[in-house]
């Protein structure tokens, strides 16, 4: 009775194109966007699949295989066979398999002096948790205040004439 609930009521074509999207690094939203498949679904799905894992630490009697991809002997995905939760896996997997081939591609790169920094630029904006750091704004500095004094030139003209002599002496070409 229990499985019946984490069934998959989706055409095959949606989930094919939704999975396909996931491998390719897609973000999820935009992967559902293009499947045509509600975002909310996804998150419903996941939060099973913690809830089905959560109850696995504590009862004996959860059937983990029931979570895990089903494959062909060829390594293909049934996509016939999949449940929310299955499916929930193998979109984690698409996105820890996209997360590996971008990390090969920095290490393989890293000889070039300079194609290293797209994959690296990948990695920080598809996966901000592990590869970017977070954004701190300016911190502000405390400027002194300065005093400002008005000069009067009945009363400063000695102090005056020798600011202006300092001034015709440092800036060259100043008659």
């Amino acid at each position: 009775m229990a499985k019946i609930r984490y069934k998959l009521y989706l055409p095959i074509e949606k989930i094919k194109c939704l999975v396909e999207s996931c491998q390719k690094g897609i973000p999820i939203t935009y992967a559902c966007d293009k499947a045509m498949i509600p975002a909310f679904y996804i998150s419903r799905w996941r939060k099973e699949l913690d809830e089905y894992l959560a109850r696995a630490e504590t009862d004996e009697d959860i059937d983990l295989s029931f979570i895990e991809p089903p494959y062909d002997k060829n390594g293909n995905l049934v996509y016939e066979k999949l449940n929310t939760l299955s499916l929930s896996v193998v979109i984690k997997n698409a996105r820890a398999n996209y997360l590996e081939n971008l990390t090969d591609l920095l290490k393989a790169s890293a000889k070039d002096s300079d194609a290293w920094q797209k994959y690296a630029w990948l990695l920080e904006r598809s996966f901000r948790d592990a590869y970017s750091k977070d954004y701190q704004e300016p911190t502000s500095k405390v400027v002194e205040s300065i005093k400002i004094v008005y000069a009067d030139e009945n009363t400063d003209k000695d102090r005056l004439e020798q600011l202006e002599k300092e001034v015709k002496e440092n800036i060259n070409g100043w008659d």
